[in-house]
């Protein structure tokens, strides 16, 4: 029983390290929303696409930006072909 539950334990295991070392390109993504950036606006531009797109849109290198007409244009770096992200 134990050196079953060990064996499907290890071929899980290299399975999720095989899937990972394929590589994830990352490619820009823009996002228009209304409102000011704010002391938090990376930060708040994160959860933003994070929200839009899970967790399979891996968002990093969020930024804040001030747009006219009281917007902002969050830029995020996300999983090409997720959300919006082209190269």
């Amino acid at each position: 029983m134990k050196f079953t539950a060990f064996s499907m334990f290890s071929v899980a295991f290299f399975l999720c390290l095989l899937t990972l070392s394929r590589g994830i390109s990352f490619c820009p993504a823009k996002l228009k929303l209304p409102g000011s950036c704010g002391p938090t606006g990376n930060y708040d531009c994160f959860l933003e696409w994070n929200s839009r797109c899970g967790a399979s849109g891996m968002a990093s290198s969020c930024r804040c930006d001030p747009a006219p007409s009281n917007q902002r244009l969050c830029s995020c770096q996300v999983v090409c072909g997720q959300c919006g992200g082209t190269a």
